[in-house]
């Protein structure tokens, strides 16, 4: 349904994403605000994964010199500065015909955003932020594959919802790759650090991982505790088994679970979404 060497083609052009509703006006303002510190700004843009990914992509050009360094967007905001972050943060492009397609999937990434940083609390996991981050973005070849190749791409959602089978294999089956190595392709494009394309390339299968394999099996663990609890991106979203290898790596008990499900319920009803 899509040639693979042409899609990757497509994303070596790519030059923007569209970004979530419902959080740029809220960035205006903030950027307007000479008073607004750069932690606040990196709060909010913690909330957005295309907005985080242009500025992760920016600060790791070869423009900066920092290509393959900068992996949270913190650092990235400090290193380049009020002035810049904030032309960023305007220019983005709010696509707000868009907005039922693209909220389930904000939702979901958002919830697996901060499900990241309670695994990474409850399971002693180094590099809150950096997980967060990966799992804020880990869904980002799925939102290529609706840019870029909307059509094929419904018809493979389709497929998933009808065979209730994992989104993974049934485009592995239908396009011969999935949105893991979508974006995997991504972050290579755009000289990403290997410990946040890890878990992004990886978060389906941690195990295979040659690299950051516990932020791996973090994002895996998030993902479906997220799925779980009603934050799936797709109408009928699969809780994938857990493979005994990743619960071994992370350490993971059954106690494990229920504790960083009770932490996660009121921080998502706090974000209201």
């Amino acid at each position: 349904m899509i040639e693979e060497k042409a899609f990757r083609a497509k994303i070596d052009d790519l030059q923007n994403l569209p970004a979530f509703p419902g959080i740029l006006e809220k960035f205006n303002e903030m950027a307007k605000d000479p008073h607004v510190s750069m932690n606040q700004i990196g709060d909010m843009v913690a909330q957005d994964q295309v907005l985080s990914l242009k500025i992760l992509k920016l600060v790791n050009s070869a423009f900066y010199g920092f290509p393959g360094r900068i992996s949270t967007v913190t650092h990235a905001l400090v290193l380049l500065g009020n002035d810049v972050v904030k032309s960023l943060i305007l220019s983005v492009s709010a696509f707000e015909v868009m907005a039922d397609q693209w909220r389930p999937l904000w939702r979901h990434s958002l919830a697996v955003s901060k499900a990241c940083g309670i695994v990474c609390q409850e399971l002693k996991i180094p590099g809150e932020e950096e997980v967060g981050m990966a799992g804020l973005l880990h869904d980002i070849g799925k939102v290529l594959l609706v840019i870029l190749e909307p059509e094929a791409y419904r018809t493979v959602i389709q497929a998933a919802s009808k065979k209730g089978r994992p989104i993974t294999s049934v485009e592995d089956a239908m396009l011969g790759f999935n949105h893991c190595n979508v974006a995997e392709w991504l972050c290579e494009r755009w000289n990403l650090p290997h410990r946040l394309t890890a878990p992004l390339a990886f978060h389906h299968a941690p195990e295979t991982a040659d690299y950051a394999e516990k932020p791996a099996a973090a994002v895996f663990l998030a993902d479906n505790v997220a799925k779980a609890m009603g934050y799936g991106a797709e109408p009928v979203a699969m809780v994938e088994p857990m493979n005994p290898a990743v619960a071994e790596l992370l350490g993971l008990t059954p106690a494990h679970i229920s504790t960083i499900v009770k932490k996660l319920e009121p921080e998502l009803a706090a974000l209201g979404i």
